[in-house]
């Protein structure tokens, strides 16, 4: 409570909860029909309501109606809200101690016992584990069956060699069973068998220990020791709180469970008290530091298949996670079958996609709604938006301080300077430090040549910035454009606005009055800020179609080569037509009948120098005539001489080969001579 309020101003206390003020520092307010506390901080009542007669919750009568309405009051004869409290906390006093007593009796057998999952104690779940199984039922009952076997035989005068035909037959299944290793295997002990074994050699050796150390009290004075001083301080504890006045005794305890408190807040605008609403509660709690930070989450969204519009990356949209509902800019991406996230301009309408969000961080597979268009409109706004407002739905799957998107991005060059195989490229870059980014990266014209960037020019005098060589695996043209694709990372927004709907105005009220500028308002996007404030979208006169300037096509006049056309025969050669001859001739149709297959005349013009030209030219073309000559003189004497060295060296060539034959005849001869002579011997 505050200081300077007055002791005296309060006429009567009910548990301590209400407060009854007097007529001191009270203020008259007609338009609400009753006398209101300047100081009070109580919540204001709804006077606008369709209420006929508001109810009045300074009147003494009415707060001792709701008096015992409270944790703290009296409901019965028989129940009394103080005394079930103290119940209450004697009972959770005793089930604290007898906590600790099992967790004590626990420790001191050196043993953690672990609780059975299917809610059987210990002697229980050994009592099943010690049961015989089937198997050993049956090798019982053949063990019964046998001694009474052999106790009859031995009654009716038998001995051992008598049951030996038994033994065989007994043997010999054995021998045959097939689920005879597959039994021994089941006889072994299991885990759970070997740890109840180690738990009663434990509890023996503890047993053995407690008989060494005497027993009774002595071995059990530490721990009575301890429980004897904790207790005497609960009491002395209980003792001092029970002295103490209420408010101390919450002071040191707190407030007990199920107890009502009253709550100061400060620094909340007034919006909130005008447009409290009591029908719709508020829970006040506490956050753990790992929620109230912020960073992106990628949630894993859908499109809503109701939704007519289209949704973009980069504009505001309203997500409801958990308990928060706040407005945020999203990105849209996919994740490709690299694992790299490639950025999406728009949402896609009928499969999954990433969106990329900035809020407080949630765990994973959290579930996620956003929504569009969700400002405060009143029922009257005929804006054309649409009614359906659920964008999609989606589950969370990460959540980091920064998330890599990337986005295609094209370059584009020309050469400037080409060499075989290599060129210098201006226009892609503009400057150095790009260019070595860059070194190494694929690069390809639009004739489809591939190329590498191989480093950028510095010299000033021959180059400007950005301009870079690069090779080709061929030369390229003058006209050839080269390109360069590369992915570039996309900057994610930093956008947070809770929404403030405990401040917005109820229906039926303005959004925005004039003068109110505490209202909740939330982003709009591009289109709704010109449609509102009715700026038009600024139009690049670059971007219209121009009309297409073509210069008229004047065709070329068909020349045919004069041999072609004595080559022809007289059916396809040009022939000039009546009217041509007409316009040759002067008009007369007698010599164009009679002339008309007769070339035009030339009408020579009037040159001092054309004498001089034609000696000029005849000059020339006997000079490159005579020269044609000598050289074919030479040509002459050339092949002559080359001729007769050709036929000196056939003479010799056949020479030779005559002497090779003679040769070999000669060889061929004696041989034969000398077969012949060995045959007639």
């Amino acid at each position: 409570q505050p200081s300077e309020i007055d002791e005296a101003t309060t006429k009567s206390t009910v548990d301590g909860l209400f407060r009854v003020p007097s007529q001191q520092g009270f203020d008259d307010h007609p338009s609400l029909g009753m006398t209101v506390r300047t100081h009070d901080f109580t919540i204001p009542l709804r006077f606008g309501s369709s209420a006929s007669s508001p109810t009045d919750w300074t009147d003494p009568g009415m707060l001792e109606r709701i008096a015992n309405r409270f944790t703290t009051g009296q409901w019965d004869a028989s129940e009394d809200a103080q005394t079930l409290l103290q119940t209450d906390a004697q009972a959770r006093a005793a089930l604290a101690a007898q906590e600790a007593h099992k967790y004590a009796a626990a420790s001191a057998s050196k043993v953690r016992y672990k609780g059975a999952s299917d809610g059987y104690s210990d002697e229980e779940m050994e009592e099943r584990l010690l049961r015989p199984t089937k198997r050993q039922k049956l090798l019982e009952k053949r063990k019964r069956h046998k001694a009474l076997f052999e106790k009859l035989y031995e009654a009716a005068g038998g001995g051992s060699e008598a049951t030996a035909f038994y033994d065989k037959l007994e043997s010999d299944a054995e021998r045959d069973d097939p689920n005879a290793e597959f039994e021994k295997r089941l006889l072994r002990p299991t885990k759970r068998q070997k740890l109840l074994e180690k738990r009663k050699r434990h509890k023996a050796l503890f047993e053995k220990l407690y008989e060494a150390a005497g027993g009774g009290s002595e071995a059990t004075a530490f721990y009575d020791k301890l429980v004897t001083a904790k207790e005497a301080q609960l009491a002395a504890n209980r003792a001092v709180l029970q002295s103490l006045s209420e408010e101390a005794v919450e002071q040191l305890e707190g407030f007990p469970p199920g107890a009502y408190v009253r709550l100061e807040f400060r620094g909340i605008p007034y919006q909130f008290i005008d447009r409290f609403n009591p029908c719709q509660p508020l829970v006040a709690g506490g956050l753990p530091s790992a929620e109230e930070a912020k960073g992106y989450i990628q949630v894993r969204f859908r499109t809503h298949r109701w939704l007519k519009r289209v949704l973009r990356s980069n504009d505001p949209i309203t997500v409801s996670i958990g308990w928060r509902r706040y407005q945020t800019v999203g990105v849209f991406s996919k994740e490709e079958h690299n694992l790299r996230n490639r950025f999406l301009k728009y949402s896609l309408p009928h499969e999954h996609c990433l969106i990329t969000i900035y809020g407080p961080l949630v765990p994973a597979k959290t579930g996620v709604t956003l929504f569009v268009n969700s400002a405060w409109r009143p029922q009257s706004d005929a804006s054309g938006l649409p009614t359906f407002r659920v964008a999609g739905t989606g589950s969370v799957t990460a959540t980091d301080q920064s998330f890599q998107i990337m986005k295609k991005l094209k370059l584009i060059g020309e050469p400037y300077k080409i060499f075989s195989k290599t060129a210098f490229i201006r226009g892609m870059f503009n400057s150095a430090l790009e260019v070595s980014k860059m070194v190494g990266a694929r690069i390809q014209t639009v004739s489809n040549i591939r190329g590498l960037i191989k480093s950028a020019l510095t010299n000033p005098s021959v180059s400007q910035p950005g301009d870079f060589r690069a090779t080709f695996e061929a030369q390229l043209r003058r006209s050839d454009l080269v390109f360069l694709r590369t992915f570039v990372a996309v900057e994610l927004p930093r956008y947070y606005n809770p929404v403030l709907n405990r401040l917005c105005p109820v229906e039926g009220e303005e959004a925005v009055g004039p003068g109110d500028t505490h209202g909740w308002r939330l982003m709009r996007t591009l289109t709704e800020l010109r449609k509102e404030t009715g700026v038009k979208v600024e139009v690049n006169a670059d971007s219209h179609y121009k009309p297409i300037q073509r210069p008229v096509h004047v065709p070329t006049p068909l020349y045919v080569p004069t041999k072609l056309v004595a080559a022809l025969p007289f059916a396809q050669k040009p022939k000039m037509s009546k009217k041509m001859a007409r316009e040759l001739l002067g008009g007369d149709k007698v010599k164009a009948a009679v002339f008309g297959d007769l070339p035009p005349p030339i009408k020579a013009a009037a040159d001092r120098n054309m004498e001089t030209r034609e000696e000029l030219l005849s000059r020339l073309r006997q000079l490159h005539a005579d020269y044609k000559q000598r050289q074919r003189e030479k040509m002459v004497a050339r092949v002559s001489k080359h001729k007769q060295e050709m036929a000196k060296l056939e003479q010799k060539r056949l020479a030779n080969e005559r002497q090779r034959r003679k040769a070999f005849f000669a060889r061929q001869g004696g041989r034969r001579r000398g077969k012949k002579s060995d045959r007639s011997e």
